[in-house]
């Protein structure tokens, strides 16, 4: 495996690692079985060899013996010469008694491969003649080295080629069966459920195939039902966001018509403190009612992930100062003190949801009046000094209050959804306990995090944190679609203020309508979009403010309002009148239809009268805020 390691190319092919592997194997085996083998015949070549060179000395030995005795020195050196002659063996060397060196003939060789040299003793009886030392020409690993390489030379060839003969036709074999695998593969990653490899045999490699096409028949048919599956549940739930829409739509309706009677009730003039408890419990009921239904609506808005932000200008000191004035009846009416400051400059501006920011400060501050019986509520809000490399900055919105406190082993479930302290705080205050957990999502989803402090009996601190994007004083730029009016207006309490409500249904016109002439304003209504678009151009556009109802019969609010921004800007000197949503429809795709339409605002019903107030003065005053709501 360390071959395939070393060289990557191998590695890419099949063939390539099994024909590497199979060389390898050749390779080693004949290295093993030559080496082996040679080896053996070696060290048998070496003991004959040895054997024959002691025979050899002890025989120069005994020939040696009668020209040592007579000092015939020239026989000593023809014996020498007649031995020597023999071609194995390559060095003879005669010793006398005190071992000095008579004779000797042929060359000594030293080092590994040289043969060692065979000593025999020269005497008659007991007398010592001298020695003879008998070195063979060559030893038997020169002899057979040359062989063994010949022999493995000869091996390789013959099993490289025997091997590739038999591994040619696996190889092949083999490489079209994975061919097929691959290719099936693929195919089935591009899409085709029918692709199949179709391998024959009974080999293992054959079960892989089966088994794959097995596999892949089952992924198919399961991606089919899921596929279908998917286009139910997609089917599904278009038919449910239509149905909440459709729901939101009706329910809310009925509501705008319920709310705003009691508040016109609470703004005239009862005399019974009995009839005025009557009409407070009727606000606080449907004010309820209407919570639960925007809290069911954002929760299964969240969960599907359709839940989206509509990024807009807005100021945080405006915003805190509508917040509180939305709140600050229902604080009076605990004796609760209501504060709000925006710890910043007063016109530092930034982008982000203003109406998520608005919705999760609300849940926040109806906590805090809810939960609190005496005392007082601070909202604050602040820029921290983080700043994230693209540029954004952190802003912190904070509610205080001296209520009931929460105990700090409850305070982690307090952001899970439908939770609640105890059982006996549904009793108690109502709610379902989704506001704080729509609260952590959104302002998670705003990159940011929620957090509480609090000691029971001293009260609660709750805060989140969300990143937006800083605006420049001077270079604030206002939403697509919002203009300011062409003309300063007067102050909203003149009696020539005059503004077109455009709606269809007879309770909620007739809410609107009175509220607003309860503060001073000039009322012209339109019953459809059609009528809207005749009015307005029949006065010639003099109209200060324009509330245009969405879904109305013969023309929508959408039509009509572009007709009117058309109108408008045929004219000389073209000038721009404010016109401002007013419709039961909750979700964030109606605002974008609104202002992508020309619309400036947006005024989800049913109608709350303080909020309705702040919008037309926000827009009649020429105060213009760029958020929208």
């Amino acid at each position: 495996m360390n071959i395939l390691r070393r060289f990557p190319s191998l590695r890419r092919s099949f063939g390539a690692q099994l024909a590497a592997l199979a060389i390898v194997a050749v390779v080693a085996s004949n290295l093993l079985l030559v080496f082996g083998m040679g080896l053996a015949f070696i060290l048998d070549a070496e003991r004959s060899q040895q054997a024959e060179a002691e025979s050899s000395a002890r025989l120069v030995a005994t020939a040696l013996v009668a020209p040592m005795l007579e000092a015939d020195h020239a026989e000593v050196r023809d014996v020498v010469r007649e031995t020597i002659s023999l071609d194995v063996i390559g060095f003879i060397r005669v010793l006398r008694s005190d071992d000095s060196t008579l004779t000797e003939l042929g060359e000594a060789r030293t080092g590994r491969w040289a043969p060692p040299p065979h000593k025999a003793t020269i005497s008659f009886g007991k007398n010592h003649l001298g020695e003879v030392s008998v070195q063979m020409a060559s030893s038997p690993w020169e002899k057979s080295l040359s062989g063994m390489l010949v022999a493995l030379a000869a091996s390789l060839l013959l099993s490289l080629g025997l091997a590739h003969v038999l591994f040619r036709s696996f190889i092949r074999r083999t490489e079209s069966r994975i061919a097929a695998l691959k290719k099936a593969a693929e195919s089935f990653g591009h899409g085709d459920t029918q692709a199949r490899a179709g391998i024959d045999g009974e080999d293992e490699l054959a079960d892989f195939g089966r088994a794959f096409d097995q596999a892949m028949q089952s992924i198919g048919e399961t991606q089919g039902n899921l596929k279908e599956a998917m286009l139910a549940a997609e089917a599904a739930n278009i038919a449910k966001s239509r149905f909440l829409a459709t729901m939101s739509h009706e329910i809310r309706t009925p509501l705008n018509g319920v709310l705003g009677m009691a508040q016109l009730l609470q703004m005239s003039d009862l005399g019974r403190q009995e009839d005025q408890a009557y009409v407070r419990t009727i606000l606080d009921s449907g004010n309820t009612l209407l919570t639960l239904l925007n809290d069911i609506l954002d929760l299964s808005k969240i969960e599907a992930g359709k839940l989206d932000l509509v990024a807009s200008d807005f100021s945080p000191a405006q915003l805190l100062q509508e917040i509180t004035a939305l709140l600050a009846g229902n604080a009076a009416g605990k004796g609760l003190t209501l504060s709000a400051s925006w710890l910043g400059e007063a016109e530092r501006r930034f982008r982000g949801d203003a109406t998520r920011i608005r919705q999760m400060l609300s849940n926040l501050l109806g906590n805090a009046v809810k939960f609190t019986d005496h005392g007082q509520i601070t909202v604050e809000a602040c820029e921290l000094p983080q700043q994230t490399a693209d540029g954004r900055v952190r802003l912190r919105f904070s509610v205080r209050d001296t209520g009931i406190g929460i105990a700090e082993n409850k305070q982690g479930i307090l952001f899970q959804p439908f939770s609640q302290l105890d059982s006996s705080d549904t009793r108690r205050f109502g709610g379902t306990g989704l506001g704080l957990s729509i609260v952590r999502s959104l302002a998670e989803r705003m990159d940011g995090s929620v957090g509480v402090e609090s000691t029971p009996g001293k009260g609660s601190l709750f805060w989140f944190d969300i990143l937006v994007e800083a605006m420049d004083v001077q270079g604030a730029q206002r939403s697509p679609g919002r203009a300011p009016p062409s003309l300063p207006p007067p102050a909203a309490n003149e009696p020539d203020r005059r503004i077109l409500l455009v709606e269809d249904n007879p309770t909620n016109r007739f809410v609107v309508e009175r509220l607003l002439q309860k503060a001073g304003f000039n009322i012209v209504c339109a019953a459809d979009g059609r009528q809207a678009v005749d009015t307005f151009t029949e006065a010639a556009g003099h109209f200060d403010l324009v509330l245009m109802d969405m879904q109305m019969p013969v023309m929508d609010g959408l039509e009509a309002t572009r007709l009117i921004r058309a109108w408008e800007s045929s004219r000389q000197p073209a000038r721009r009148t404010p016109i401002i949503a007013l419709t039961a429809n909750a979700f964030a795709a109606d605002r974008e239809s609104c202002l992508a339409a020309g619309m400036d605002d947006y005024l989800p019903k049913p109608i709350n009268a303080a909020q309705l107030m702040i919008t037309t003065e926000r827009w009649l005053t020429g105060a213009l805020a760029t958020d929208k709501p």
